[in-house]
């Protein structure tokens, strides 16, 4: 309710938030990859949240910040999950770290999100300087 005096765009945000939170808690945390995206799109979320109260157009570097934000997440995840594997198995719980082995998923993962910080910083950096360094 309080929420709606901030816009339609807010509103419908934060509707669809309760609706992922409430998704994830009884069915999304079971499904291979789909628990990590949707809490990886949590940490991203309070990036774009900020982003959209402020102003309904996202800036680039925003867009730069949700991207890292996602892919910590999504690498945080897959690897907070490497201790819970036999657990997971129990459960009947199918993660990355229970089809693959665990040093492989930690490389697997830890390598793209390096190089997406990487290569994201660069590109960046390029979009921003526009020939200003010559």
């Amino acid at each position: 309710m309080l929420s709606v005096p901030l816009g339609p765009v807010i509103l419908i945000f934060i509707g669809l938030n309760i609706v992922i939170s409430v998704l994830y808690s009884m069915h999304l945390k079971r499904i291979f990859l789909l628990k990590n995206i949707s809490i990886a799109y949590c940490f991203m979320a309070t990036i774009l949240f900020g982003s959209i109260i402020s102003d309904v157009e996202i800036e680039p570097l925003a867009g730069y910040y949700m991207l890292m934000a996602f892919l910590a997440g999504l690498g945080y995840e897959i690897m907070i999950d490497i201790p819970d594997m036999e657990g997971d198995r129990a459960c009947g719980i199918s993660t990355l770290a229970c089809c693959v082995s665990p040093p492989c998923c930690r490389n697997g993962i830890l390598c793209p999100i390096f190089g997406g910080f990487s290569s994201g910083s660069i590109a960046l950096f390029c979009a921003n300087t526009r020939g200003s360094l010559l």
